[in-house]
């Protein structure tokens, strides 16, 4: 989106990934406070995910909002590990793919 049409939206804060071009956190800084944080981490994804939830919910007082998010997700894994080990799978390599549709083209 647009600086403006983030500007519009009168934010307290903006979050915004470290791979953003210094000149666009520039910009964005004149509209209101910058978090900037960590994107995917090939080599951790699942800690990478967990050290910006943590980030995030610190900057906006929401740490038990996070806690709950992040023990949700943790029972879905388990969950997913259970079935997995339940169809006889479990130990077998496997692949995700985490893929969508934007503006008709699969990215």
């Amino acid at each position: 989106p647009s600086v403006e049409s983030i500007a519009a939206l009168d934010p307290d804060l903006v979050v915004a990934t470290t791979d953003l071009p210094e000149a666009a956190v520039a910009q964005l800084e004149t509209v209101a406070p910058v978090l900037l944080v960590r994107s995917a981490d090939a080599t951790d994804p699942i800690g990478r995910m967990r050290a910006n939830v943590d980030l995030v919910a610190q900057a906006t007082g929401t740490q038990d909002a996070a806690a709950t998010l992040l023990a949700d997700f943790d029972a879905k894994l388990a969950e997913g590990a259970a079935a997995i080990s339940a169809a006889g799978l479990e130990g077998r390599p496997m692949a995700f793919s985490d893929a969508y549709v934007d503006g008709g083209q699969l990215s």
